[in-house]
This record gives structure tokens, sequence and C-alpha cells, in this order.
């Protein structure tokens, strides 16, 4: 089980990205005085009155750390199971996230970005940030660890909890299970970096034809 980790920032902005790099970089306007939990869920605030806000993400694509699904109950369904993604428990992962970091810093030192700093009574214009500010230098590994943590949500990709020859079949057939497939991205081992819903109705597709065409060739048959 695995998903992307995400890490926020936030500023009176808009920016989409795709880097050269590996991180991708997207962003959501939030309309002015709504809530921003739903957007942002490690905060528990409501921005400024009229201020809008942009939140800006760095996702890691193709994460290394994975986790565990487990069933509470293996008889009652509605009984949600426990899921742990253990986020950023590889190396690997944080080394990428301390990348988004330098991507978000430069993005944020370009020229263009001028215009939406706030003025200061004691120094130069800066950007206002709801919630931690991006790290000032990348080689202090213990704040670009602190900040990736602190600003660590879902991007709800969450994919791997039924995997090919463990819980299905090459078919997608549940192994052990007549009449029953499971087509999403539960059987993916690795996401697209970015949303993979295409993918998914890509697949819900080809696996329908194939469906389709059985069922044709045993009509045929008989």
């Amino acid at each position: 089980m695995a998903d992307h980790p995400l890490t926020l920032i936030d500023e009176g902005l808009r920016i989409v990205a795709i880097t050269d790099s590996g991180p991708y970089i997207e962003s959501t306007v939030i309309p002015r005085l709504a809530s921003i939990i739903p957007f942002i869920p490690f905060l528990d605030l409501i921005p400024p009155a009229n201020l809008s806000v942009a939140v800006i993400g760095g996702k890691v694509s193709r994460p290394k750390s994975t986790g565990s699904l487990n069933l509470i109950s293996p008889f009652d369904v509605t009984v949600s199971p426990r899921v742990e993604f253990n986020y950023y428990s590889q190396r690997e992962n944080l080394l990428q996230c301390r990348n988004i970091v330098d991507v978000l810093r430069n993005i944020l030192e370009t020229q263009a970005m001028e215009e939406y700093k706030f003025p200061s009574l004691i120094g130069p214009r800066r950007f206002t940030y709801i919630g931690p500010s991006v790290p000032k230098d990348s080689s202090d590994e213990e704040s670009v660890v602190t900040f990736c943590r602190k600003t660590l949500t879902s991007f709800w990709h969450n994919h791997g909890g039924c995997l090919v020859n463990k819980v299905v079949d090459r078919h997608l057939k549940v192994i052990g299970v007549d009449s029953l497939r499971v087509v999403d991205a539960s059987t993916f081992f690795n996401s697209q970096g970015t949303n993979p819903q295409t993918t998914i109705l890509m697949l819900g597709r080809y696996i329908g034809n194939k469906i389709l065409n059985e069922r044709a060739g045993v009509d045929n048959r008989s």
C-alpha cells in the first residue's frame, strides 16, 4: 500500500508546473473567506478576512516508502480496514522532498513572484505563509525533514492494496474468488505523477471489453 506524499506551502498566488528535476508542482486557489481546512488538513484555522490563499504542493512521485492494509473484520465489510502509509520511512523519499524544497524556493525567488509579496514595516516586502515557511538552507537536513513532515498531507492517489499476483491475477480476477475482479488504482505497483483517473478509465474499458469478448466466445462455442 502506498500514496504520494505532498508537501505544501501557502501564498496569495497561483502556480502549476512539472519540473525537469522530478517533483510535480501543483496549486489550488482557495476563495476568500473559505475554510482552508479541506485543502490543508494539518492546519486548523481560517485565512485572514478578504484574503485569497493559494496552496502550492510539491509531490513525491513513485514513493519508495510503503505501508500496509489490514482487515479489521474478515466478515463485516462495513468495518474500515487499518491503513498505514509510513510516509517518508525511506530516506530516498526524504531526499526527493529536499529537492521539492529547492524547487519551491527557486520559484518564490523569481522576479515574477515579487508582486505577490506583502509590505513589511521592517525590511523588504515578503511572503505571508499560513503554516511553516520554506527552509532557507537545504543543507540543513534537520530543518528540511521537519518541514517535510509538518507540511505532509495526501494527494489521494492511494494505490497498491490489491496487487497483481498477490490479491488478483493478471486478468485482475480476485484469487480464490469466482466472478469478482478489482479494476482500480489498488492494482497499481506505482501510480502516475498526475491524476490517475484517465488510466483507471482506460483500464476499466479494457477489462470490460475483455469480459464481453470472453462471453461472446462462450456464446459462439455453445
